[in-house]
């Protein structure tokens, strides 16, 4: 009898020998599905990062091609008229060059949107007018003039060399190389989301130490004209302000 009011009431089936199992059963249940619902959520959530990642770095990877692609078409164009190539070949380059130039005004903004995913607005304004901006302005229309100049001379007959000599080509050229490097590898940090997972102090350590680096990878070998000066130098007192 008193066995049999042992399992009788509200809790009784607790002293019942299956009870157990059934308990275990039933936490094996919800905590395995409460498990396998949270590593679902967090892969599925690694996956849009990794894609997010992949996606940016692409865009980089086609700035940087488009970026070296013109500084090579330049380079090439101007050793031709150095040589004093003409015809055929000479309108070759020159169509070269111009489809390069057009493909890295009309691609370059894509690239630009990886970082502006990760930077704060008014920072990402600056990044991208040192991009589309200074690169442009310090190199991309001195090589532009520097052709130009050179393409003159060679229909006039005038001295190919001495052109290339005052508009500074061979450093033009350079350092265009020089900063293209510097701007991908901080476009690079930002598309991999190297920047964003780490704390403020870090962030402005290595906000710096590009900063450092474009100054001198982007510095202009050549005189800039006044308003090309102007507004390179804008983004630079910006900067100086942060």
């Amino acid at each position: 009898m008193n066995a049999q009011s042992k399992h009788s009431g509200p809790g009784g089936w607790l002293h019942h020998p299956l009870a157990p199992i059934v308990i275990g059963f039933l936490l094996t249940g919800v905590v395995g599905g409460a498990l396998t619902n949270f590593y679902t959520l967090q892969r599925a959530a690694a996956e849009r990062k990794q894609a997010q990642i992949e996606a940016r770095t692409q865009a980089v990877t086609r700035l940087s091609a488009l970026s070296t692609e013109q500084i090579a078409r330049a380079e090439h164009l101007l050793t031709a008229l150095q040589s004093e190539t003409r015809g055929d070949d000479l309108d070759e380059l020159v169509e070269l060059y111009q489809a390069a130039s057009i493909r890295w005004r009309s691609e370059a903004s894509p690239a630009l949107i990886a970082a502006r995913e990760v930077l704060p607005a008014d920072v990402y304004y600056r990044f991208r007018e040192r991009v589309k901006g200074e690169f442009r302005d310090r190199f991309l229309k001195p090589l532009e003039t520097c052709i130009t100049r050179s393409q003159d001379a060679l229909k006039t007959g005038g001295s190919v060399s001495r052109v290339l000599d005052e508009c500074e080509a061979s450093q033009l050229v350079t350092q265009a190389g020089h900063c293209v490097d510097g701007l991908m590898d901080l476009l690079y940090e930002i598309a991999a989301g190297a920047i964003e997972e780490h704390n403020q102090a870090w962030i402005e350590k290595e906000r710096e130490r590009h900063r450092e680096r474009l100054a001198v990878a982007c510095a202009s070998p050549v005189g800039l004209p006044t308003d090309a000066a102007a507004a390179a130098e804008g983004p630079a007192r910006e900067d100086a302000k942060d």
